[in-house]
């Protein structure tokens, strides 16, 4: 296709189209899963529990994660809550425009017994009520938005007053089973509350008055416990979920059962209102969705999909219709479902049923998106050993583990790193000379020394600093440094000597989402949720650090170091090249216009030579250059039907075949094709030319993107040594089968 062409440029380096790329696949790694236990959102920003205690921010509009809560391994997060901020306590950044994370309150509860505010700058909790029962389930009152019940194990709901201090004010207590589901309606300005019980019962009462009950009781705690509670439109019909898959409808007022489903194989984990279609949608352990239809007295299955293949733990439907930003968002009014499988599936409506799948290409089967959760700023770290050798760091969220990528693609788990705090890890790093590594939680920052021969691992050094960023680098004198950032302070280490060379301290105006060291020019980088990235100059160490700010035009995600210089990759998927010498700001992005969108987003950056990148989203790789002028690249190089570079497509092949067997070729050759555009001054006929690396002589050539739909491998890291590309990925389809199998994969792309 490139006919006369042999090659193309990018930047300085050149991608040779007559040489094949060796690919290898080497499997091993296990990647912890943590599972999404419950999920709220206010506007467009989305709070995720996880399992194993950490709580993420989503910014619904890209669908890309502003922060990441690392949680403890002691306290459970069962339910998680997101509200405007309406009490009288101002909030200290009340006054800033456009900040959408400063005046929210979040919010969770869980069977450890907590009750928790958390702080969204430190990252921590900011209040604590602890009620010294397991809370089985919890809901915020109708009445007064400042208030929320909780339902515990002990039989009793506790009312606990959220205004500015945690304040219980009252207790209700006329059960004897746990409270296993709780739910309120607004009656003439107060609560009507609605209790759901381990043997089988619900009961309804107002204030301390109790109404009467729904069902027959149950002889002992075995019996069909009641795991979720739904109040209809207009307060005519309660629904309630159970342990057996059984959905019954009861009459609010009559206390009689109106209808039964058991579509269900097992319990009912999620029911959720469309009160706009007068619908609710129903899930479970089977994974199965129902959306079952209010007519007149009567209640109707209208649709069923299964858009996981794992229990879904909680489903949340999201109508952003007033959103500012609607017109990034593909669809306003979608449902949202988490579960086992990790990964979060957005499911598109249409007049609040689901679109039915009808084909891997038709439009129809465009209904559901999977958007994978890895958080790509620290889950890995590559360096080469003393041997030549590849080490992969890898962290979860209390341990790290360190695996071995040999000359004879044999890859081996060296050691695992378990933490003793109760804090999980909130970041880590792994030294150029494999020679130290360093994990920080919430409290304080832990280095280790490593021998690698001896594959010894031993403790080093502690430093009562909890670090949201932690980075080694070796300074001019060939010191070994270990920076550490949060959102108060940066501290420099001398490793060997164990002396604090730099500490300072530094206010900010807003939440800070994003950190960023270049050790080169000396400089932090700091990305606020104004949109606004901050720079402190830490040149000169004896005067106080001087800082500038500068307004972009989204979300900053990540940051980049490239020698001196900075890359700002944003939730648009927009790179922003900072030049540290002068101070110069420019744009690119690396994906064209016909393919932008939200559930393709850049999720790093790895630089090639001084001018060359590869730009990875979850499913894509894709060359960009900043050595071009970057108005020409935004203009011309970036048209409706590619990307400005090449991609490398894994095996689709035949799309009827298994889907296991489709995605795993152990040793493959294929060729890769540059895409040709004006911009490098070389003819294009259609403005995309592209052939995708594959073993299947069957794949369509024409694809100008993985198709994100029958895909099961999402790129999560990629490091470029010694001209050969290491792409970690993980395999969906692997993640939560077994214990046994290997989830990641490591390829390597050796550029001849």
């Amino acid at each position: 296709e490139l006919e006369n062409s042999e090659t193309a440029e990018i930047g300085n380096s050149v991608w040779k189209t007559d040489k094949d790329f060796n690919v290898k696949r080497i499997t091993g790694i296990k990647i912890q899963t943590s599972a999404i236990e419950d999920m709220s959102y206010c506007g467009e920003i989305l709070a995720i529990a996880r399992k194993d205690g950490s709580i993420e921010i989503w910014n619904m509009v890209s669908f890309k994660v502003l922060l990441k809560i690392a949680g403890y391994k002691t306290i459970d997060n069962r339910r998680v809550y997101i509200r405007k901020n309406t009490s009288s306590q101002k909030h200290k950044h009340k006054d800033i425009q456009n900040s959408p994370l400063s005046n929210i309150r979040l919010f969770s509860t869980g069977l450890s017994g907590n009750l928790i505010e958390w702080d969204l700058v430190s990252l921590s909790p900011k209040q604590i009520y602890q009620c010294n029962h397991p809370i089985v389930d919890s809901t915020f009152s109708k009445a007064t938005d400042n208030e929320i019940y909780l339902g515990c194990s002990d039989g009793v709901v506790r009312l606990i007053e959220l205004e500015n201090k945690f304040v219980l004010t009252k207790q209700i207590s006329f059960f004897d089973k746990t409270v296993t589901a709780i739910e309120t309606v607004l009656i003439n300005n107060s609560d009507l509350l609605f209790t759901g019980h381990s043997n089988s019962m619900i009961n309804k009462f107002s204030a301390n008055k109790m109404l009467g009950n729904y069902g027959k009781e149950g002889k002992d705690e075995s019996s069909n416990k009641v795991w979720q509670l739904l109040v209809m439109k207009k307060n005519d019909f309660l629904v309630a979920g159970y342990q057996t898959g059984e959905i019954c409808v009861w009459g609010v007022n009559t206390f009689n059962l109106v209808k039964r489903f058991h579509e269900h194989s097992g319990d009912i984990l999620s029911l959720e209102y469309n009160e706009n279609r007068n619908l609710f949608y129903a899930t479970g352990c089977d994974s199965l969705v129902l959306s079952i239809t209010q007519k007149e007295k009567d209640f109707i299955i209208t649709s069923k999909t299964r858009p996981q293949t794992h229990d879904i733990n909680k489903l949340l439907y999201v109508d952003n219709t007033d959103s500012s930003d609607k017109q990034e968002v593909s669809n306003s009014k979608f449902l949202l479902c988490g579960g086992v499988s990790t990964d979060l599936c957005v499911v598109t409506l249409n007049n609040g049923r689901f679109l039915e799948s009808k084909g891997a290409h038709s439009k129809q089967s465009k209904g559901k998106r999977h958007i994978s959760h890895i958080d790509s700023k620290t889950p890995f770290e590559l360096h080469k050993s003393s041997n030549n050798n590849n080490l992969i760091l890898q962290q979860m969220s209390s341990k790290l583990k360190m695996w071995e990528v040999t000359q004879q693609n044999d890859l081996k788990c060296l050691f695992e790193l378990r933490t003793k705090s109760d804090s999980n890890i909130v970041s880590s790093a792994f030294s150029d000379s494999t020679e130290f590594l360093a994990y920080s939680d919430n409290i304080s920052t832990h280095i280790y020394s490593y021998n690698y021969k001896l594959n010894e691992l031993s403790k080093y050094y502690k430093t009562g600093f909890g670090s949201k960023l932690t980075q080694f680098y070796t300074d001019k004198k060939g010191d070994l440094i270990l920076t550490m950032v949060n959102e108060e302070k940066l501290i420099t280490l001398n490793v060997l000597k164990k002396e604090i060379i730099t500490e300072f301290s530094y206010k900010l105006s807003s939440v800070p989402i994003c950190f960023g060291f270049n050790p080169h020019s000396n400089k932090l980088f700091i990305g606020l949720d104004t949109k606004a990235l901050i720079v402190f100059d830490f040149t000169n160490t004896e005067k106080k650090p001087q800082s500038k700010e500068f307004q972009l035009s989204a979300l900053i995600s990540n940051f980049f170091s490239h020698e001196q210089n900075l890359l700002v990759l944003d939730e648009n998927n927009t790179v922003t090249y900072y030049d540290s010498k002068t101070e110069a700001v420019s744009h690119v992005n690396p994906i064209s216009n016909g393919l932008r969108s939200w559930h393709n987003k850049i999720i790093g950056i790895e630089p090639i030579t001084s001018s060359a990148f590869l730009a990875y989203t979850d499913y894509n790789i894709i060359p960009f250059s900043l050595s071009s002028d970057i108005s020409s690249i935004k203009e011309q190089g970036m048209n409706s039907q590619g990307k400005t570079g090449f991609n490398v497509h894994r095996d689709e092949g035949n799309r009827n075949r298994n889907k296991q067997e489709s995605h795993f070729i152990s040793n493959y050759h294929g060729k890769l094709l540059k895409q040709i555009d004006e911009v490098n001054g070389l003819p294009s006929k259609s403005g995309s030319l592209k052939t995708p690396i594959s073993g299947v002589d069957s794949l369509n050539s024409k694809n100008t993107s993985i198709d994100i739909y029958t895909s099961f491998l999402s790129n999560v890291f990629m490091k470029y040594i010694d001209s050969t590309l290491y792409v970690v990925e993980i395999d969906w389809t692997k993640l939560v089968k077994s214990e046994f199998m290997d989830p990641v994969v490591v390829r390597k792309y050796k550029n001849n």
